[in-house]
């Protein structure tokens, strides 16, 4: 990936936002709970209204994101009960 981080020139690097999500789910489940809350955090930093409807998938309803979005977040929160 050409450019590894949220903000690029002032805007959310799509691409890696929702490669950070999966990335949050992947960590989760080896168990690299640290780094996952890590990731969370940031990613979490960047989410407002406008950013969600920028970012969400032409295939997914606004509803089924935030969902999705939702259940990741879901597990940082239970890997810093974990930490």
């Amino acid at each position: 990936m050409s450019s590894p981080t949220l903000i690029v020139d002032g805007k959310i690097n799509t691409k890696f936002l929702l490669l950070s999500l999966v990335n949050i789910e992947i960590l989760y489940n080896v168990g690299e709970y640290q780094e996952c809350s890590e990731i969370g955090e940031n990613v979490l930093k960047v989410f407002n209204p406008e950013v969600l409807e920028q970012v969400k998938p032409a295939s997914f309803s606004m509803n089924l994101f935030v969902t999705h979005i939702m259940e990741t977040m879901r597990l940082v929160a239970l890997a810093k009960v974990y930490m």
